[in-house]
């Protein structure tokens, strides 16, 4: 997505065609932080600055795990196994699965990328 294309969306999401008067805020709440985000780690990427990727991992995961609260948020309500759950779920579980993948990645990406020096097998 181009970068001058972001604020379209974030607006789209804001005032859609079909949504009431009465669209509910922590939506538009939820929309600015997965915008944000998702700029933050578009940014980080262009500026190549050192330790760019744990920035652009960080903002392009919180985008996501932002943009799937909000589906579940919104839709959980109708979707089968999740119209069981209570409402809390929907704000913390897309958070709960997601930050330790985040966390995971960076924690791989910078250890192969440390200057460690590699030890060799040991020989039998």
């Amino acid at each position: 997505m181009a970068e001058h294309q972001l604020p379209k969306l974030t607006v789209r999401v804001r005032f859609p065609s079909s949504a009431p008067k009465d669209y509910p805020a922590h939506l538009f709440a939820i929309a600015a932080i997965a915008f944000g985000l998702g700029l933050y780690g578009y940014q980080a990427r262009r500026g190549h600055r050192p330790g760019w990727p744990r920035h652009h991992g960080i903002g392009m995961g919180g985008s996501y795990i932002a943009l799937l609260t909000g589906f579940y948020v919104d839709n959980g309500r109708f979707l089968p196994l999740w119209n069981h759950l209570p409402h809390w779920i929907y704000w913390l579980l897309p958070s709960l699965v997601g930050v330790p993948f985040i966390w995971r990645a960076l924690h791989r990406f910078t250890q192969s990328t440390s200057d460690k020096p590699i030890r060799a097998p040991a020989s039998l």
